[in-house]
């Protein structure tokens, strides 16, 4: 008529609690583990995106800097200037005059930039005729 219940032994009862509050503990430590692991990386990655992103910075500014100095180095030419302007408003010289102005600006513009490599190509246009380059 009546229902059997089992009877639990204390053992039992107190091995399940045990086992309830071994588990909470575990999962608590777990997440204050997590936490802690999960905002070391967080300032980490924050660290190294700042460092990345300033030492990209510093490269962009040296780069520019290299191509100031060139332009300037250019627009205070004499030597540049006269032969540019010989080469582009004179267009009826002969073939040897042309590649001589040609060379002459090749080797102004060539010891101008320099052996620096990151300055790939130097070019002059005219604001009335064409232009001239030298690089690669």
């Amino acid at each position: 008529m009546f229902a059997r219940h089992g009877k639990k032994s204390i053992q039992t009862i107190l091995f399940y609690r045990f086992l309830s509050v071994t588990a909470a503990l575990l999962i608590i430590v777990s997440a204050i583990v997590y936490l802690i692991q999960y905002t070391k990386m967080y300032k980490n990655m924050e660290n190294d995106i700042i460092r990345t992103s300033s030492s990209i910075g510093d490269a962009i500014d040296l780069q520019i800097s290299q191509m100031d100095n060139v332009c300037l180095n250019v627009i205070n030419s004499t030597s540049v200037k006269d032969t540019f302007a010989d080469w582009s408003q004179n267009k009826n010289a002969s073939a040897y005059e042309r590649r001589q102005q040609q060379n002459q600006l090749n080797n102004s513009l060539v010891s101008i930039r320099g052996i620096d490599t990151s300055i790939r190509q130097v070019n002059l246009y005219s604001m009335e005729s064409g232009g001239y380059g030298v690089g690669n």
